[in-house]
């Protein structure tokens, strides 16, 4: 199937009813009545058709007083379309560690990548999407890449967050700094960090996670989705016996990947505890993760 154009250039005596005839090999598609007293000097689309083989459009002169124009005619392929990034990021790095992210996306006719903003020395290639870069340093980094061809553009913008593993604390469950109060068996749901997590519906259960932890750190914390999980999970997070915060986390959504409870400051024994408020619905234990803010 193709977009068929015809361009033409007006003239004070030209016919307002020009005959173009549209055929596939020999076979007439059809006839076009074009007014070339106007839109000239521009591409006019005559519609879309359908081709297998030789294609043409023939401008037929009608008058002997009025005239007729020939100029150009132009065939588009009537898939073409505006591009659409259909890819999703790795929005998670490490220092020293190769990132890379391939952006893919539809549309028609050829598409070219580029990165409108990004970290130094982040590079994609034109022709395929492919970003790459080796991260020297943590933080939080803004990257949009964009999609354009012919008929337009897309783009996409993330924030990739990159944590340095020399500096980085994890503890999972079951790991030394853990401490069980009620009943927290292991879970079947997927997407656990290390070899599994843990869960409850012990009302007044607590699951905490202790580490020695001094200055301001950013605290992540891993859980995994199950069909009962509860949307509104207390978790506190003290400094030594000292309450900094309670954090609602819903972990109905965002499971199998670390979620930012926020930025807090410790002067000796950081601890997140998570607490079990239901008998029937599901709080998960699975690993925390401090970060000290750069």
């Amino acid at each position: 199937m193709q977009d068929v154009y015809l361009w033409w250039t007006e003239y004070s005596n030209r016919s307002s009813k020009v005959p173009v005839r549209i055929y596939d090999g020999s076979t007439l598609l059809a006839t076009v009545n074009v007014n070339q007293t106007a839109n000239g000097g521009q591409w006019n689309l005559l519609g879309s058709y359908s081709f297998s083989g030789v294609a043409k459009v023939v401008v037929v002169s009608t008058s002997s007083s009025l005239t007729t124009c020939a100029d150009a005619a132009r065939f588009v392929s009537a898939d073409t379309t505006t591009p659409v990034i259909s890819s999703l990021p790795n929005v998670s790095g490490s220092v020293g560690t190769p990132y890379t992210y391939s952006v893919t996306a539809v549309g028609d006719p050829v598409l070219v990548y580029a990165l409108t903003a990004a970290p130094s020395e982040m590079t994609i290639y034109a022709a395929t999407g492919l970003i790459q870069w080796v991260p020297s340093q943590a933080g939080a980094f803004e990257v949009t890449v964009q999609v354009s061809n012919s008929f337009g553009a897309d783009s996409q913008s993330f924030t990739l967050v990159v944590s340095d593993a020399s500096n980085e604390w994890i503890i999972d469950n079951g790991d030394p700094g853990t401490l069980a109060s009620g009943a927290w068996p292991v879970s079947n749901a997927v997407g656990a960090y290390g070899a599994d997590s843990l869960y409850s519906k012990t009302l007044s259960a607590t699951y905490t996670f202790s580490a020695e932890r001094s200055g301001l750190q950013d605290v992540y914390l891993w859980w995994t989705e199950y069909s009962n999980r509860s949307s509104k999970v207390p978790v506190r997070i003290y400094d030594g016996s000292t309450l900094l915060a309670t954090v609602n986390v819903n972990q109905t959504a965002n499971g199998g990947q670390w979620n930012l409870l926020g930025s807090y400051s410790f002067s000796g024994v950081a601890q997140v505890v998570i607490v079990s408020t239901s008998r029937t619905l599901t709080s998960c234990a699975d690993a925390v993760k401090f970060m000290p803010v750069q």
